[in-house]
């Protein structure tokens, strides 16, 4: 039998309002403090690129963070044909502030401009 443990966490002094959370090995994923509690009541790891978990006592399989936020933590609610969308790209950055409901034509709009990521900086907060 595999014991599945929860995931580790690490707060990071000078960074207050986040928490990095391990989802495998050698992975992080960024969240918003305040969601913690709520975030770690679940085992997550990574499916298909991005940070998943099993629910217990769902009426689905699982959830993907990004949606697991907007919905559970923040209660809010997409538009038809929208869908939870990572403003920065980045799959692994699951902050409130990185997260919004887009519609399936504004992601593909987008979809030339990701595909140069040589442009993208990192957030302000994690330049050093």
């Amino acid at each position: 039998m595999m014991l599945k443990m929860k995931n580790e966490i690490i707060h990071i002094q000078n960074l207050p309002d986040v928490t990095f959370m391990k989802v495998g090995e050698n992975k992080f994923t960024i969240i918003d403090r305040k969601f913690e509690n709520d975030i770690l009541k679940h085992r997550w790891f990574m499916n298909n690129g991005y940070v998943f978990c099993k629910l217990k006592n769902a009426n689905t399989t699982g959830e993907y963070l990004h949606r697991y936020i907007m919905l559970n933590c923040l209660g809010l609610q997409p538009k038809e044909g929208e869908s939870v969308d990572h403003i920065n790209w980045k799959k692994m950055d699951n902050r409130q502030g990185n997260l919004r409901f887009a519609s399936q034509s504004l992601q593909n709009r987008n979809r030339d401009v990701r595909s140069d990521q040589r442009r993208v900086q990192p957030q302000p907060e994690l330049q050093e």
